[in-house]
């Protein structure tokens, strides 16, 4: 299966949430659809106390259980996130961090396992 738009898809920003895809065969003949649930987080946050940006936590994210894993750049775990309420401020044992950028590890009840990253940013 190929399209000349799939490659497309990459290039653009895509809202989270449960979306229907919809894939052609290459022979015009096939058609499939699929729901799937895009998964987004932040690429970065601001915890300067304006209520902008000021938290980290996951969006648009299906509503299982998880735990949220978030390291330093030098591998040291900074926080655990137990549920989706819980979100990291920026804080890590009573000081606030300094700008840099921060790795995390999603692991769900399913054992699925989402990494990625974001940058912390104070001015």
């Amino acid at each position: 299966l190929y399209s000349s738009a799939a490659s497309d898809v990459y290039k653009r920003q895509v809202s989270g949430g449960l979306k229907t895809i919809h894939i052609r065969g290459l022979d015009g003949c096939e058609f499939y659809t699929k729901e799937i649930f895009v998964r987004t987080y932040p690429n970065f946050f601001t915890p300067n106390g304006d209520g902008n940006n000021d938290l980290w936590k996951l969006k648009d994210f299906p509503n299982i259980n998880y735990k949220i894993y978030i390291y330093s750049r030098f591998g040291k775990l900074i926080k655990e996130i137990k549920n989706s309420a819980d979100f990291w401020d920026g804080i890590y044992n009573g000081e606030n961090l300094q700008s840099s950028d921060y790795w995390f590890k999603v692991v769900t009840e399913k054992g699925e396992v989402l990494t990625g990253n974001f940058s912390l940013i104070r001015k």
